[in-house]
């Protein structure tokens, strides 16, 4: 995206740091973010509707209280299915680490324990950082910001 400012075409990008926004807000402004939880070394994924919906089940989502499938793997969540997740009070999925690989950081990851930072905002998710985040035993809670909120890149997920 390109703004002019007399003759000159520039990064909108350009504009809007000269206008005093952080990455991360730029980040905010022009994507949407995954939130994905880490709890006894899984990896979990927050249930959004902007996100979900159009993205493939990388695993059979199953209703908690009956077990039957909601959403079939390698299945579209379609807006339907979506209500079906709300109706069974689901609020987050379990996501593989494979799919993890090759997203970008919409946030830095601080070692709550040390307050070292392990990676920063628009780094890759790498199998080396995953395996850092198990290592130090890092997780969240609902109450507590998720750990890695990747950004949904537009040629990461269709």
């Amino acid at each position: 995206m390109f703004g002019s400012i007399g003759r000159r075409k520039i990064p909108v990008t350009v504009l809007l740091r000269a206008l005093k926004y952080t990455g991360e807000e730029l980040l905010d402004f022009f994507y949407h973010r995954e939130k994905i939880l880490s709890r006894k070394g899984r990896f979990l994924k927050e249930i959004s509707k902007d996100v979900l919906v159009g993205q493939k089940a990388t695993s059979d989502i199953l209703d908690p209280e009956t077990h039957k499938v909601i959403v079939k793997k390698h299945r579209r969540i379609t807006e339907g299915s979506y209500k079906k997740l709300e109706l069974a009070k689901i609020n987050t999925i379990s996501i593989e680490t494979e799919d993890l690989l090759g997203k970008y950081l919409a946030r830095d990851v601080v070692d709550p324990e040390t307050g070292e930072v392990v990676a920063e905002y628009n780094d890759e998710v790498t199998e080396k950082f995953l395996e850092e985040i198990k290592k130090r035993k890092i997780e969240t809670s609902r109450s507590s910001s998720s750990i890695i909120s990747t950004s949904v890149l537009p040629f990461e997920i269709p």
